[in-house]
């Protein structure tokens, strides 16, 4: 049996098998343009019967069409939808900065993932650690399928609008003001509750990385305010001793300097 998963016929693209109907013809999942799902026979679909799930007629477009303005598929991040003669072209920035006119369906089963440069490599940095980079960052921010998007784009968080239209002015930017990354260093942004801008992003350790985090507990002394972590280093204690003292209402000074009492060796006669 052929798999029709990702074929694009019209309006629809193919999801999954269905089963068979009462005349045993096979029958198929398709999502819409519309944003609807319907069932149709790989006959109806090869035939030309069945373009939409009904929402197209007289080669009218739907009024309830699919919006996926602003979804990164690949390099590509849809800017705005298109209908002509009843079908719908989205028209997409790629990351090299090339805009090109693509069909959902072709963007929704990955068969068009760029505007072509992806295979040609026209910035030339498509393997480079910092091309990694921003493409996490774009994921994070502005695609809501990313596993990681609830804490970046889900709070508000975007990337500034020319580099997230083109890689390379973005690349142009970290290349003069930041210069090349140094080793086991990453990208940071200086204001965590901040956008992915010239002058909130930085390269940065782990260990500074760690202490930007929202969730990072800060400690004062003596008028110095610091990440338990580095009153750890400071005074050298463990940080899972400093932590276990703090949360049991040790006082700041005595959690900070008393010192750890080693457990006495137990002799065997």
């Amino acid at each position: 049996m052929i798999n029709r998963k990702g074929e694009v016929f019209g309006l629809l693209t193919v999801l999954s098998r269905h089963g068979t109907n009462s005349s045993k013809h096979t029958t198929w999942r398709c999502l819409c343009e519309c944003g609807n799902t319907t069932i149709c026979t790989a006959n109806n679909l090869r035939a030309g019967h069945s373009k939409s799930c009904g929402c197209l007629i007289k080669g009218k477009p739907a009024k309830n069409r699919l919006n996926i303005t602003g979804e990164i598929y690949g390099e590509l991040t849809v800017i705005e939808s298109i209908s002509k003669h009843g079908k719908t072209k989205l028209r997409c920035q790629c990351s090299c900065g090339t805009t090109t006119l693509v069909s959902i369906g072709h963007l929704r089963n990955g068969h068009t993932t760029s505007c072509g440069c992806k295979r040609g490599e026209k910035h030339g940095m498509s393997n480079t650690s910092l091309y990694t980079c921003y493409r996490t960052q774009m994921e994070r921010c502005h695609n809501p399928n990313n596993r990681n998007h609830k804490n970046y784009g889900g709070r508000g968080i975007t990337m500034h609008k020319p580099w997230r239209d083109s890689f390379i002015e973005y690349e142009k930017y970290v290349t003069r003001e930041l210069g090349e990354k140094p080793k086991d260093y990453t990208m940071d942004r200086i204001d965590n509750n901040g956008n992915y801008e010239p002058g909130n992003i930085q390269w940065a350790t782990m260990k500074q990385q760690c202490n930007n985090k929202r969730n990072t507990t800060m400690i004062e002394f003596n008028g110095i305010t610091k990440p338990i972590s580095e009153w750890a280093e400071q005074f050298n204690i463990n940080y899972s001793t400093l932590r276990s003292r703090l949360r049991s209402n040790w006082n700041i000074e005595q959690a900070l300097t008393r010192k750890v009492c080693k457990p006495s060796r137990l002799v065997m006669l």
